[in-house]
């Protein structure tokens, strides 16, 4: 039996794994809170050498709240985040 051929190697070798992650509930039926809970507690607990994991949620839940409750086209929710989650 013959080895397989160069092409055939090089086409298995450069093969990449993809993820996807259904996070709007679009493909799968998942309930989003707990994991949107358990990942902002993880995420505080990784920065709490910068701030306080309380500090950072609440931090965290004005700003996406501002977002939410943006009407006004004017400005990025990028900035609308910014400008509560990093205060000048």
């Amino acid at each position: 039996m013959s080895p397989p051929s160069t092409a055939f190697h090089r086409i298995q070798t450069s093969m990449t794994i993809t993820v996807l992650f259904d996070l709007d509930d679009t493909l799968l039926e998942n309930d989003i809170q707990p994991f949107i809970q358990r990942y902002f507690e993880m995420l505080a607990n990784a920065l709490a050498d910068s701030i306080s994991p309380a500090q950072f949620q609440r931090a965290m839940q004005q700003a996406v709240y501002a977002m939410l409750s943006k009407k006004l086209p004017a400005g990025t929710l990028e900035n609308t985040f910014d400008q509560i989650f990093y205060p000048a």
